[in-house]
């Protein structure tokens, strides 16, 4: 009799401890998926950011190959224009690379690297202007966080479609890039005496 109650009792035990362990498997295992997908998710959005800087080095470096080297102002407006063109024609990669909330920039190194390094570029490249003489505005930090306002504004405005209703065709959008470019470095620009 008493090996029978227990084999009844074991009966009735092992569904209540499946359900226990059912239970603590889906509190524990829900937060640890999401956690992994979460981690899998940075991660790929961390490769996307790493390609989209890779294609905007590239086209930075076809840009300045054809720009003259002694001419360090016309480089400035080459440096514009290639960000330009670069997230007219990369619309997705412009968005997850300048929004923060796609991925790490801390953990993105190589990003975080290559992004000091054509900010160095820039700043390189005013100082060579201001040293040619070529630029009338002393105050080059001012000049480069107006430059990148500039070209950020103007790929904010393509992507958030507010070009139809200022009168840009996007046919026209690329060319009324570089004309609104002309009009900022004929501004900085050392007017001839």
């Amino acid at each position: 009799m008493q090996l029978v109650d227990q084999k009844e009792r074991s009966n009735q035990e092992e569904p209540v401890l499946y359900a226990a362990l059912v239970d603590s498997m889906c509190q524990n295992f829900w937060p640890m998926f999401i956690g992994a997908v979460c981690a899998a998710t940075a991660a790929l959005m961390t490769a996307v950011a790493e390609e989209a800087q890779r294609r905007f080095r590239a086209e930075i470096e076809v840009a300045l190959s054809e720009a003259p080297a002694g001419d360090p102002l016309a480089r400035f407006r080459a440096l514009g224009m290639a960000y330009l063109r670069w997230a007219m024609r990369n619309p997705a990669h412009f968005e997850i690379i300048s929004n923060g909330r796609f991925f790490d920039h801390g953990k993105a190194t190589e990003l975080s690297r290559d992004n000091a390094e054509l900010i160095g570029m820039t700043e390189q490249t005013l100082a060579d202007a201001f040293a040619k003489g070529q630029l009338r505005v002393p105050d080059l930090k001012r000049v480069q966080i107006a430059g990148r306002a500039l070209v950020y504004g103007f790929a904010r405005m393509n992507i958030d479609g507010h070009f139809p209703r200022w009168g840009v065709a996007e046919a026209e959008a690329e060319r009324t890039a570089e004309a609104i470019l002309d009009l900022f470095i004929e501004g900085i620009a050392k007017r001839p005496a």
